[in-house]
């Protein structure tokens, strides 16, 4: 993922397996920050220097180290925060969502070692304490969630509504929805046409368009908007 400083478009910052790095040109260089792999970063809507950036473990090849950073001068430094996740042996990837309306409010899904949900981690202070909603309904499985594993170190999805920070989509192979602050969910689309139209399998994104405020979600099966 990359991100841009909106007061300074040449600085940029941007992750994935191979590490963390920063340019000051736009892109003609870049600086390594972190040689960690990473699976996701956000950036505060409301503080464009603050950013937070996911790390994670392969169990396949027992390599990396699940958690989550926080920077506050836009990738200069990092800090890793306590949020209580365990580096390695459980959690593989997270995904990580900020709500628009209350940056300090953050959600954390954690992938398990059967590509099923591990729990959701959330935080009203802006990352310094953090709470674990264990994964006790799997919403990352093909179905009702009474099932185990998934495909969530494949696809996975993460969303905030724009204007109510307990409204939370989650995507794997279905979408669900909460409106509790993430401690229940309802599915809100099947991968198959059992229950009548709906969106097709394996969510890889949820993305909200800033000046109509419509969802898309992308899937294996094309794009859908809401």
């Amino acid at each position: 993922k990359i991100v841009i400083n909106p007061t300074n478009t040449n600085q940029l910052v941007a992750c994935g397996t191979s590490g963390l790095y920063t340019s000051n040109n736009g892109g003609t260089s870049w600086t390594l920050k972190s040689d960690s792999l990473f699976w996701d970063l956000a950036q505060d809507p409301v503080h464009p220097n603050t950013l937070y950036a996911a790390t994670g473990w392969v169990q396949t090849l027992n390599e990396g180290s699940a958690g989550i950073y926080k920077s506050t001068d836009f990738g200069s430094t990092w800090t890793l925060l306590n949020t209580g996740i365990p580096q390695q042996g459980s959690v593989q990837r997270i995904k990580l969502a900020i709500a628009p309306s209350d940056p300090n409010t953050l959600y954390a899904a954690a992938v398990d070692v059967s590509s099923g949900l591990y729990g959701i981690y959330t935080t009203t202070d802006a990352g310094a304490n953090w709470n674990f909603l264990p994964g006790t309904i799997n919403y990352l499985s093909y179905d009702d969630g009474t099932a185990g594993g998934g495909q969530g170190t494949y696809d996975l999805a993460l969303l905030v509504n724009p204007t109510d920070k307990n409204t939370v989509y989650i995507g794997g192979v279905n979408v669900w929805i909460s409106t509790d602050g993430a401690q229940t969910f309802n599915p809100v689309s099947h991968w198959t046409l059992s229950y009548g139209p709906t969106i097709h399998g394996d969510i890889h994104f949820i993305e909200r368009q800033p000046l109509t405020n419509a969802i898309f979600t992308c899937s294996d099966g094309g794009l859908y908007r809401t």
